[in-house]
């Protein structure tokens, strides 16, 4: 199921750009408006 799980978090993280509603079936995420899917930069 891991590539399945990796493109609902695409759509979701798709549809959050989008501005549209966070609804999948991912719960629970992580993920912030604004933040990166990356380590946060160390200036």
């Amino acid at each position: 199921p891991r590539p399945a799980l990796g493109a609902e978090a695409v759509r979701l993280l798709a549809t959050r750009i989008a501005g549209g509603p966070a609804e999948g079936t991912l719960v629970g995420c992580a993920f912030r408006a604004g933040a990166t899917a990356g380590p946060p930069a160390v200036p």
